[in-house]
């Protein structure tokens, strides 16, 4: 959970820092959807993080599925925020 708060704060400090107009960390903007998303799975189930390695192979399909969308879905998030929210290539 604690990587998901963090993530969130992350996303909030880099939007403050384009409103001040002193800079936007692309780093920043692009891990922190993606591990927001995981870390709020991994707060509901850890076995969905585990899945994601080489230490989940055991683990049910399902958790794997899970992880992905998460995944997906972090990626999405990532896209959004560049393209429509800061305009990148515009």
């Amino acid at each position: 959970m604690a990587v998901a708060v963090l993530s969130a704060l992350g996303l909030v400090l880099n939007h403050v820092m384009v409103a001040a107009n002193s800079g936007l960390s692309l780093g920043l903007l692009c891990i922190a959807p993606l591990a927001m998303f995981l870390g709020i799975g991994g707060a509901i189930e850890p076995k969905i993080i585990w899945s994601m390695g080489k230490y989940g192979e055991h683990l049910p399909v399902k958790y794997k599925v899970i992880g992905g969308i998460l995944g997906v879905a972090g990626l999405a998030l990532t896209f959004l925020l560049a393209f429509v929210v800061y305009r990148f290539g515009r």
